[in-house]
This record gives C-alpha cells, sequence and structure tokens, in this order.
C-alpha cells in the first residue's frame, strides 16, 4: 500500500509540472459569431518560477515571428509595446501579453493568430492554420484568457509533453468540438 501512495505521489507531481516548460503551443480557439458568446476580449498570461530574467519569443503557428506585442506588467501595472516578437519576464514580474498591428491597436478576436472563425468546427485544424508557439531557453507557463458578455474561458498550453498527441479543442460556444494536429 505504501508504493502505491508513493507512486501516485511521483505522478501527481511529474502532472503538476506538465505545463512547465520551455518550448509552448497554443492551439487556434474558435471565437464565435458575434453574438454575447463572442470572445470580446483576450490576453495571454506569461510567468515563470526563475528569479532571474528570461526571454520569451513569441511565433505564428507557421514559424513566423509576431511582430508586434503590446506587455503588460501585472506587478507594475504598467504597459509597453514590443516589435521584437521578443519578452522578457521574472516570477516577480509576469506579464499579460496581446498582439497589437502596426497602429498599436489590440488586434480583435477573429482577426489574432489565437482565434479562427466559427465555420471552421468540427473540421480538423492543422498545427500551421493557427495557434501560437512561445520559446524560450528557460522554463514558463502560457495560459489564454478568453472573455465574452456573458462567460470566460481560459487555457493552460502543455509542451514538448504533448507534441505527438491530438487535442479536442473548446470554445465559448456550443459548437461541434474540433482537432487539432502538431
Amino acid at each position: 500500500m505504501r508504493r502505491f501512495y508513493l507512486l501516485t505521489a511521483f505522478l501527481m507531481l511529474n502532472f503538476a509540472y506538465a505545463q512547465l516548460d520551455n518550448l509552448h503551443y497554443l492551439q487556434p480557439i474558435i471565437f464565435g459569431a458575434y453574438t454575447d458568446a463572442t470572445i470580446v476580449a483576450e490576453h495571454i498570461y506569461l510567468s515563470t518560477p526563475s528569479t532571474s530574467n528570461i526571454t520569451v519569443t513569441v511565433r505564428r503557428a507557421d514559424g513566423t515571428t509576431i511582430p508586434r506585442l503590446y506587455v503588460y506588467n501585472i506587478n507594475a501595472e504598467t504597459g509597453s509595446y514590443v516589435a521584437s516578437g521578443s519578452v522578457t519576464f521574472s516570477n516577480t514580474t509576469p506579464i499579460r501579453i496581446n498582439i497589437v498591428n502596426t497602429s498599436n491597436v489590440i488586434l480583435d478576436a477573429g482577426t489574432s493568430p489565437m482565434t479562427r472563425p466559427t465555420n471552421t468546427a468540427g473540421t480538423i485544424i492543422q498545427g500551421s492554420a493557427g495557434g501560437l508557439i512561445f520559446q524560450s531557453t528557460d522554463n514558463f507557463y502560457v495560459n489564454y484568457r478568453g472573455r465574452s458578455e456573458s462567460q470566460a474561458g481560459s487555457v493552460m498550453t502543455k509542451g514538448r509533453v504533448a507534441l505527438g498527441k491530438n487535442f479536442f479543442g473548446a470554445e465559448l460556444r456550443m459548437n461541434t468540438p474540433h482537432r487539432f494536429l502538431k
């Protein structure tokens, strides 16, 4: 019996760190059809257990670097624009990012690489068709949060542990489930 508890504790510890990695894939989210179930605000939160600064590069699923980001320092309550697609933070300075256009306007759901139109629900979406890739030399967490007028949702990303697996995505609308291939 003691071995069973030890094995269970070991597996739970490994599961607790399943989201901690230096490479993350954020699958595209179905955003709705401009109703009360449509995502009206979306953010990506990045954090790390590292006490020293780490740098994370944000790329589209096809590998191209995201050109512009709005980076909000959660603790300092300050924001800035980054044109390189790379952000720097530590465990004392978690950040929230948004993708912006060349005029520094935050992209709306449906126009950002994080979201896909409703008519793609129920289909297989190739890994390069949408979503984001986050990469660093150090470990970190990635969390997507989307909000509609009537509800909200959150998606924790998986890193290398998820490679080669199929996932069923979710969305704020009650649509047919869809699969994402990586």
